[in-house]
Order: C-alpha cells, then sequence, then structure tokens
C-alpha cells in the first residue's frame, strides 16, 4: 500500500514488517511523530488522532496504524504505550 500526503510525500507498509518506509528515512512501527523510537509521546499522538483532536498523514499515519485497518484507534495507542514501556512487541 503506498499513501501520498497532502505535501506528496509517499510512505509504504508492508504487512508484515516492523519497518515503515517513507521517502525521507525510516521508521520505527509506533513511532508516530518520527524521530526515531517508540515512546509515550507516540501513543499521545495516535490518541489524539483517534479523538479526531490531530491528523496524522503520510508515514505517521501508516507508522501509528499498528493493527493495519487504515484508521487509528485508542486500540492502536495503547499498543503503542505498551511497546513505549517494554511491555509489546509490535510486529
Amino acid at each position: 500500500m503506498t499513501i501520498i500526503d497532502d505535501e506528496n510525500n509517499q510512505a509504504q507498509m508492508f504487512s508484515d514488517d516492523l519497518i515503515c518506509v517513507g521517502e525521507e528515512k525510516d521508521v520505527v512501527k509506533g513511532d508516530a511523530d518520527g524521530d526515531g523510537k517508540v515512546t509515550a509521546a507516540d501513543s499521545r499522538f495516535a490518541l489524539r488522532m483517534a479523538a479526531h483532536i490531530d491528523t496524522l498523514t503520510g508515514k505517521n499515519f501508516i507508522c501509528a496504524d499498528i493493527d493495519k485497518d487504515g484508521v487509528i484507534t485508542s486500540a492502536d495507542a495503547r499498543r503503542i504505550l505498551r511497546k513505549a514501556a517494554g511491555l509489546e512487541d509490535i510486529k
């Protein structure tokens, strides 16, 4: 699947990979803010997306969509937080 955001950036997701491949750099699955690591801040971004407060696009959206259903939900945010805390490995 390829997603192109409003700024014409491309992001691709390969169904079983941990890495999301973007045009600029590779980022880790769950890394919603694109800083290269999964932290509680990524969970916060995903939760704000689920509540329709913020919008994620392109590779950030793909990397926050943990269950790969095309929608960011509180379940995605929960799994990101569990990964940040070392309680879950996202595959």
